[in-house]
C-alpha cells in the first residue's frame, strides 16, 4: 500500500496536485475548526428599553457580537433581521427598529453559527394598559378585523388591546345596527343584554389574547357592530356584515314575561345529620330568549347559579318539614321565522367541528348510535345529502308515522325507542326522537325543555328541538304544536309551519341536556323526570332522608307586557 502510494508520488504530477489541495484543505478547515473554538459565543447582557412600542429603537448591550457580514443577525421570535439592516452593528452594541410584525418575543444574536442566551421582550400594547392616575384598567378597544362581512360559523379575528390575556368570562356581542352598547355596561349585566352573544355552549371561541380574538359569529347575529365586554367594561362599536347566503332569519313580536317557578316538599321521613339539595331551572340566554333577571329567590338558595340552577341546601331537616322554593324572573322572548334556500345549503361542510362531535353524539337521552334508531332513519333520509332536507324528510316521518298521545307522568324514565316501536308519542318523545334521528344521519340537533303558554296565559309543560345548518345557525322544530300537543296553537297550515319556525309563546327552562355533579357521596339523585327542564339532577339527599313527597308546579306566567 505505501509502495503503491510512494510510486504514485513519485511518478504523476497530478496525483502531487491533487495531494497539495488536500493537504491545503485539511489545513485550512482545521485552521477554521481552531478559529471557532477559540471564537467566543456572543453574549447579550442587556437590551434597553425591554418594553417596547412597534417602530420604537432597541439597544442590545453585550459582547463578541462581531462585525456585520452575511453570518451575523437578530433572531426575534420566528423573524430573522440582518445585520445590514440595523442602524448600528458593532463587538459591544447593537441598535435597531422593532419590526412592525412583533409582540411577546425571545430575542437572541447570532454571530457566524453561534447563538447567544435568549432575552424577552414585551410590546407595551400587548399588556393590559393600567391608569395609574385612576388606579383602574382601561376598557378594551377594537382597532380592526380581518374580514367586514361573514357568516354564521365563520371564525373572524378581532385586533385591538386590552382584551384580556384570558377570556375569564369576557364576552363577544353582536348587535343590530340601532343597538349601541353603552360602555358602562359590565360582564353582570350579561343577562340583560340584547343581541347575539358568542356562547361557549356553541364553541363560538376559539382563541383570546389581550390583542388578538378568534371568535365564531354566533347564531342570532345580524348586520351591525360587534362589542367585546370585559370586567373593566364594554369596547367600542366595531361594524359587521352579515352574509345570508343560505336564507334568513327573522324576529319578530317580543313578548316580555314575569314567571314563576315552585316546587313543595312535605311528608320528610328522616334521621340526623341529613342533608337535601333542590336544584331549581334558570331559563338558559338563546337566539330567541333574552334580558333574563331573576326578580326573587325564596328562601335565599345555596348558590344563585350552578350549574344553568339556583342550589338550595338544607341540612337537620325534621320529620314533618315542609319546604317550599318560590322563584321569580322576567325574560323577553322573539317569534322566529326562517327561509332557507335549499339549493344554497352545504353538503358535508363542517366549519365548527366541535359543535358537530358535541350534538350529533349519543347519550342517554338520545340514542343516536342505537341500531333501531340508526336503521330508521337510514330508511328515511336514504340517499338524500342536503342536511336541510334530511331534517324536513325526518320531520314529516314523524308527523306521518307517529300517533301524537298526552303525556302521563309514568312515562318517565321510558325509552323514547319504545315511542317509536309503539308509534305513539307525546311532545317529549317526538323532540327526543326527531334529535336522535337527526343526529344518526350527521345533523347537529338540541333538544329544548320548557313551557309554552296559551291565550289565557295557562302554561303547559312543553319540548321541542332545534338542528344546525352549516353558515346558517340554528332552525327551530315543534312537532308538539304541530299535532296539537298540549293544544291547537291556532297557527295556519301548522304542520308546514313549526318546520323552521316558532312562535313566541314558549318559554325555555333548558336548551340541550343540562348534566349536573353530585354534590353528596352516594347519595339518593332524582332524575329522568319528565318536566321543564332536561337535567341529570332534580333531587339529591343523603341516605338518611328515607322518604318524602316533591310537587314541582309547571311554571306560570303571571304577566306578559
Amino acid at each position: 500500500m505505501s509502495s503503491n502510494f510512494s510510486r504514485l508520488f513519485r511518478k504523476s504530477p497530478l496525483f502531487r496536485f491533487f495531494m497539495l489541495i488536500f493537504t491545503l484543505a485539511v489545513i485550512g478547515g482545521g485552521f477554521s475548526f481552531f478559529i471557532s473554538l477559540i471564537k467566543k459565543k456572543p453574549v447579550i447582557t442587556e437590551i434597553k428599553p425591554e418594553l417596547f412600542t412597534r417602530g420604537q429603537e432597541i439597544t442590545i448591550y453585550g459582547e463578541h457580537f462581531g462585525e456585520p457580514s452575511d453570518f451575523t443577525w437578530i433572531k426575534i421570535g420566528d423573524q430573522k433581521l440582518a445585520s445590514a439592516t440595523c442602524r448600528q452593528w458593532n463587538n459591544s452594541s447593537i441598535s435597531f427598529t422593532v419590526p412592525e410584525a412583533s409582540h411577546e418575543k425571545l430575542l437572541s444574536v447570532h454571530v457566524n453559527g453561534k447563538s447567544s442566551n435568549l432575552k424577552f421582550l414585551a410590546d407595551t400594547d400587548m399588556l393590559p394598559a393600567y391608569h395609574h392616575k385612576k388606579n383602574v384598567f382601561l376598557q378594551p378597544q377594537i382597532e380592526s378585523s380581518n374580514t367586514d362581512a361573514a357568516e354564521i360559523g365563520k371564525i373572524i379575528s378581532l385586533y385591538g388591546k386590552n382584551f384580556g390575556t384570558a377570556r375569564n368570562g369576557a364576552l363577544v356581542v353582536f348587535t343590530a345596527a340601532n343597538e349601541i352598547l353603552n360602555k358602562t355596561v359590565k360582564l353582570s349585566d350579561h343577562p340583560s343584554i340584547n343581541g347575539a352573544i358568542c356562547s361557549p355552549v356553541n364553541f363560538d371561541y376559539d382563541y383570546w389574547s389581550d390583542r388578538e380574538l378568534r371568535i365564531r359569529v354566533p347564531d342570532g347575529a345580524s348586520s351591525g357592530n360587534i362589542f367585546i365586554i370585559t370586567d373593566q367594561g364594554t369596547s367600542n362599536p366595531y361594524p359587521f356584515k352579515l352574509k345570508n347566503r343560505v336564507g334568513s332569519k327573522i324576529y319578530t313580536d317580543k313578548r316580555s314575561y314575569q314567571v314563576v317557578e315552585e316546587i313543595e316538599i312535605s311528608n320528610i321521613v328522616a334521621s340526623k345529620p341529613n342533608t337535601f339539595f333542590i336544584r331549581m331551572p334558570i331559563p338558559p340566554i338563546t337566539g330567541v330568549q333574552n334580558n333574563i333577571s331573576i326578580l326573587s329567590i325564596k328562601p335565599k338558595p345555596f348558590v344563585e347559579n350552578f350549574q344553568d340552577s339556583t342550589l338550595h341546601r338544607f341540612s337537620d331537616l325534621e320529620e314533618g318539614t315542609n319546604i317550599r322554593i318560590r322563584q321569580e324572573y322576567m325574560l323577553d322572548r322573539y317569534k322566529v321565522e326562517t327561509k332557507i334556500n335549499p339549493a344554497a345549503v352545504r353538503i358535508n361542510a363542517k366549519m365548527n367541528e366541535p359543535l358537530y362531535a358535541a350534538y350529533t353524539a349519543s347519550d342517554t337521552f338520545i340514542p343516536a348510535n342505537d341500531e333501531v334508531i340508526q336503521k330508521q332513519s337510514q330508511s328515511i333520509v336514504k340517499n338524500e345529502r342536503n342536511p336541510y332536507l334530511k331534517a324536513k324528510k325526518i320531520y314529516t316521518f314523524l308527523l306521518n308515522n307517529i300517533k301524537p298521545k298526552q303525556g302521563n307522568p309514568e312515562d318517565a324514565g321510558k325509552p323514547i325507542i319504545a315511542a317509536l316501536e309503539s308509534k305513539l308519542a307525546d311532545a317529549y318523545d317526538m323532540s327526543l326522537l326527531f334529535c336522535a334521528l337527526t343526529r344518526a344521519a350527521g345533523i347537529p340537533s338540541v333538544p329544548t325543555a320548557g313551557i309554552v303558554i296559551d291565550s289565557n296565559k295557562n302554561t303547559y309543560l312543553h319540548w321541542w328541538a332545534e338542528f344546525y345548518l352549516e353558515g346558517f345557525g340554528w332552525i327551530p322544530v315543534d312537532l308538539g304544536l304541530a299535532c296539537n300537543m298540549p293544544f291547537d296553537s291556532g297557527v295556519q297550515d301548522k304542520k308546514n309551519w313549526y318546520f323552521g319556525n316558532i312562535d313566541a309563546f314558549h318559554i325555555a327552562f333548558s336548551r340541550g341536556i343540562q348534566r349536573q355533579t353530585p354534590m353528596i357521596l352516594n347519595g339518593r339523585i332524582v332524575s329522568g323526570k319528565r318536566s321543564y327542564a332536561l337535567r341529570t339532577i332534580w333531587e339529591e339527599t343523603t341516605p338518611s332522608i328515607s322518604a318524602y313527597t316533591s310537587l314541582w308546579r309547571t311554571p306560570k306566567v303571571i304577566a306578559v307586557y
